[in-house]
């Protein structure tokens, strides 16, 4: 009884970068002379690979053993039978056209029917490239593909395309290519602003590499191309010029400086500048200097105030009124810094009084210098904040030159630092100051 065989095959998936199995999966529907399927019965199977034709030379052949399922389905893998010519590895599947005949036995054993043969296209060559000699590519990233008759390599794209098949159905690259990001581009800025301890540092973020500032500055250091391991002052997240204060310096040193940027990508130093701080002031509170202590400094750290080191007395007064109670003193009213020794001088014109507040500072002679004067508020204020810096205070009210009508002045309290006014006919402590 002559069988019909219908075949099905089903392909192993191949990769031209891995190794390909030396397999190939294979399903045949058996079907007697009538037509009918050949269920859950054992067939023997011979397989046979041709080439050339279908006809031609067998390059392989094998046979199987197997069972058909409800549906007359027998599933094996050819190359993985028993060889009965060469071995599966062997094939030259480069010697195309390869032709695959089938055989069946529906009873079990080896009296096999031929059903057919059809030609292999597809399993065959991609087995093919496995047993083709490797062309190496020229550069990382190459891809090899098979345009129907040969292997060609495809180089590779840039960074953003993609590869589609074209009308040929062949690879290509396709797309705008993207510039990848990089770090940051910076330059640095002229160091300005430079004092004894601090400096103004900046630079211009030309560039963000294509990925946002993180972070901008610039970085400091005693030693020559400083990064942002070293010091730095942050002053920037974004484009374009910035400047930044760099604080905590020390006089008379040399500062090496780099602006930088950073972003996902790294950090980008500009060129490197360097200063040099100032030498500092030559006065500091607390120092004995012109006759008294310094207890006050400008910005310049160059001028400032000086007190008597101790209060007043005048044989045995030790403490004065302010005078000219009921007597408003035209511009004796001032009370910022620098104004006491105007104040002073106004008292003394419109108070003909002796021995007043005002009075004795105006005429005291001490350590040589006579220009000592009444502190106005503000002063006797900085004076109090330093007053263990200068030294002889024991609390208590002491006068200001500050008026606040014809019958009050300005105090300060040295027990707690409280302003306030007071009656100018009481008594109360005076510190001369002067200034330089």
């Amino acid at each position: 009884m002559k069988s019909l065989l219908t075949v099905f095959t089903g392909l192993l998936a191949l990769s031209l970068y891995s190794q390909v199995p030396q397999k190939i999966s294979f399903q045949t529907v058996v079907r007697d002379n009538s037509n009918n399927l050949v269920k859950n019965s054992p067939v023997g199977i011979r397989v046979s690979i041709r080439q050339g034709s279908a006809a031609g030379t067998v390059a392989y052949q094998e046979t199987h053993s197997v069972s058909t399922n409800l549906n007359g389905l027998a599933t094996f893998e050819i190359g993985s039978g028993i060889p009965v010519i060469s071995v599966f590895s062997s094939i030259d599947w480069g010697n195309a056209p390869c032709f695959l005949e089938v055989e069946a036995d529906p009873n079990g054993g080896t009296s096999y029917s031929i059903s057919g043969t059809s030609e292999l296209l597809s399993v065959p060559y991609a087995l093919y490239a496995e047993q083709a000699p490797e062309t190496p590519g020229s550069n990382a990233g190459d891809i090899k593909y098979w345009d129907g008759t040969n292997w060609v390599l495809l180089a590779p794209g840039l960074p953003g395309q993609f590869l589609q098949l074209d009308s040929a159905g062949l690879p290509r690259w396709q797309g705008t290519a993207f510039t990848p990001p990089t770090s940051p581009t910076v330059s640095t800025a002229a160091v300005t602003a430079i004092t004894s301890t601090a400096a103004v540092g900046g630079g211009t973020v030309l560039s963000n590499g294509l990925s946002p500032i993180l972070e901008g500055g610039v970085c400091y250091s005693t030693t020559p191309n400083p990064t942002v391991s070293n010091m730095k002052a942050i002053a920037t997240g974004s484009l374009g010029a910035f400047t930044v204060a760099i604080p905590g310096l020390n006089a008379n040193t040399t500062y090496y400086v780099r602006a930088y940027a950073t972003n996902a990508v790294g950090t980008s130093y500009g060129s490197e500048v360097n200063f040099t701080t100032s030498q500092g002031p030559a006065f500091s509170i607390g120092m004995a200097y012109g006759g008294g202590i310094i207890f006050y400094l400008d910005a310049s750290g160059n001028h400032g105030l000086i007190a008597m080191p101790a209060n007043i007395t005048v044989g045995s007064m030790n403490e004065f009124e302010w005078g000219c109670s009921g007597t408003a003193i035209a511009g004796a009213d001032l009370s910022n810094i620098g104004s006491g020794l105007q104040n002073t001088i106004d008292i003394e014109a419109g108070c003909a009084a002796a021995n007043t507040a005002a009075d004795v500072c105006a005429n005291l002679v001490y350590a040589g210098y006579s220009d000592w004067y009444l502190p106005s508020k503000d002063e006797l204020y900085q004076l109090y904040i330093h007053r263990n810096a200068v030294g002889g205070f024991g609390g208590g009210y002491y006068w200001s030159s500050s008026e606040y009508n014809a019958f009050d002045a300005y105090y300060v309290n040295f027990g707690n630092g409280n302003s306030g006014t007071w009656v100018k006919s009481q008594p109360e402590n005076v510190r001369a100051i002067r200034s330089f």
